[in-house]
């Protein structure tokens, strides 16, 4: 580069330096002038009531944290009395004044006066809590101040890539209003709540409420994923799922789609018209969906983990009021070196859902290829020891044996109504293209019947050798209060229970992993 190249090239540093230096100086300027967010009349009546109660410790351990004053001394002292309790010692004067002459602070606070007159400041611990989280407030605004200010000069400066930087603010300024593990209350105010919490209103007719976190499980190639848009476009723009069966009593919702499973070319297929090539129209300030980008190349994290970032990063982008995951089974199989992984990431979504608000569906796959044989079980959701514990409500989905076409619906769980579509009163349903230009797939209701009618009975020796091996499990696992009656039942057996019990004993007392008691039970001689 020529020597006038260079001069010009470093007087346009000067003036670019210049006027970032000018930039930075007006922002700190701005933000020095004003006083800085505090409450110091809280912070005194908060340290007077941890003085008088030691118990108001139990409330405020959780929620303020010694940097949260902006008095140096109030720091001093809420540090010592957190030493204190940590250690099962009371807060009384006499002991924090101790406590703090031991660390030869004792005169940085002005001394065991200055505990006493902040003793003397209140007469009780009421509204202690409200006082502390103005505190956290006030040091969340000195907080975001301050982020923003350094990262401000960082910015001015260039230093690192501005992705980066960006990215690094968000995630330093991110936070959530403190909250303490227990809320400490008598039934007669939750009672009393109870009574203004909003009405727990349908979304899809008896599966699925308002504001619950409910699973939807199945084998590959039911239908879930069908149901599920089904289900979020009916969400997002205030229709029943199917009309007048599964309905919908709330208005247009903002839907959260979470789409592991299917490709653009998938929808395609599914929602648009082969002949007259006219795509199905989804409503986009309602439903939105979010798929796994084929261009994201980091992961030198967990799956679950990003995915779990990048989840929170949609909520708060797109502030939905209804989430759904299809399917949870793709982040968990992916990430299968850890045993509890679907706890995990469950407790993460449902913290979620309870931060933001929102009504969650969470899909999964079933532990093995169902049976055609058998009854579809709510221990056949691939997870469902880790998982069921989580639900307001469960149903799945199977393939009737009647037609491969045919699928039908079954609950399993629901905390708030009894349950409707039970093993004696199924959903059968089928997909089809609906909508004025028959480019909507959806699931479209046929009956309702007996689980045991889309079953498949055994018409050979090994076919129900099958379900015998099953029927023997099924009496070994429960043991003596599992009749025989039962295990029928679960299996889906049609002819006679005395013709399925001679089977069953034959069977164990031919096998070597059963044997028959006297009293004519079937147990385990070695397991599984």
């Amino acid at each position: 580069m020529s020597e006038e190249k260079l001069e010009v090239a470093a007087k346009h540093n000067i003036v670019v330096q210049k006027d970032s230096l000018k930039l930075l100086l007006n922002l700190e300027k701005t933000v020095l002038n004003k006083p800085m967010p505090s409450a110091p009349e809280l912070e005194e009546v908060v340290l007077g009531a941890i003085l008088i109660d030691s118990k108001a410790m139990i409330v405020m351990r959780p929620i303020l944290e010694p940097k949260h004053f902006y008095a140096e001394k109030h720091q001093i002292i809420y540090k010592a009395m957190v030493g204190l309790y940590d250690n099962k010692v009371p807060t009384d004067l006499v002991l924090v004044a101790e406590a703090l002459k031991q660390q030869n602070k004792l005169d940085k606070v002005e001394g065991a006066f200055y505990l006493a007159g902040l003793a003397n400041r209140v007469a009780s611990a009421a509204n202690i809590e409200h006082h502390a989280r103005i505190i956290v407030q006030m040091w969340l605004y000195r907080d975001g101040l301050e982020q923003c200010l350094q990262y401000a000069k960082k910015l001015v400066g260039r230093e690192g890539d501005v992705f980066d930087l960006r990215n690094q603010l968000a995630d330093n300024i991110r936070t959530r209003p403190p909250h303490s593990f227990f809320k400490f209350d008598d039934f007669d105010n939750a009672l009393e709540r109870g009574d203004e919490a909003p009405e727990l209103k349908k979304m899809c007719g008896t599966l699925w409420n308002r504001t619950e976190v409910c699973f939807f499980f199945g084998p590959p190639g039911t239908g879930k994923s069908i149901f599920c848009i089904q289900i979020a476009n009916a969400l997002s723009k205030g229709l029943d799922v199917i009309p007048d069966i599964l309905v919908n009593e709330c208005e247009p919702q903002k839907v959260l789609y979470i789409d592991f499973e299917l490709t653009d070319r998938n929808l395609k297929n599914r929602y648009s018209n082969s002949e007259t090539n006219v795509n199905y129209k989804f409503d986009s300030d309602y439903l939105k969906r979010a798929s796994i980008n084929p261009d994201f190349l980091d992961y030198d994290d967990r799956l679950d983990k990003i995915a779990q970032q990048q989840i929170e990063n949609l909520i708060l982008t797109f502030k939905p009021s209804v989430m759904i995951v299809d399917n949870i089974t793709f982040l968990t199989s992916e990430s299968n070196h850890d045993t509890d992984i679907a706890k995990k990431l469950m407790k993460k979504l449902v913290y979620y859902k309870r931060q933001y608000d929102l009504s969650l569906l969470v899909v999964a796959h079933t532990t093995k290829g169902a049976s055609k044989f058998m009854p579809l079980m709510e221990k056949d959701m691939a997870g469902s020891a880790q998982l069921q514990n989580f639900a307001d409500s469960i149903f799945g989905i199977k393939t009737s044996a009647q037609d491969e076409n045919m699928k039908y619906l079954k609950q399993f769980k629901d905390r708030n109504e009894p349950k409707v579509l039970t093993d004696e009163n199924v959903m059968a349903v089928e997909p089809k293209k609906g909508g004025a230009e028959r480019n909507f797939l959806q699931f479209e209701l046929l009956q309702f019947s007996r689980e045991r009618d889309h079953l498949a009975m055994p018409d050979d020796d090994s076919s129900a050798e099958l379900l015998v091996m099953e029927a023997c499990k099924l009496k070994a696992e429960k043991g003596q209060g599992f009749g025989y009656r039962k295990v029928a039942k679960e299996l889906g057996w049609a002819r006679s229970v005395q013709n399925l019990i001679d089977k069953m004993k034959a069977y164990a007392q031919a096998s070597d992993e059963y044997s028959v008691t006297d009293r004519g039970h079937i147990t385990f001689v070695k397991p599984f």
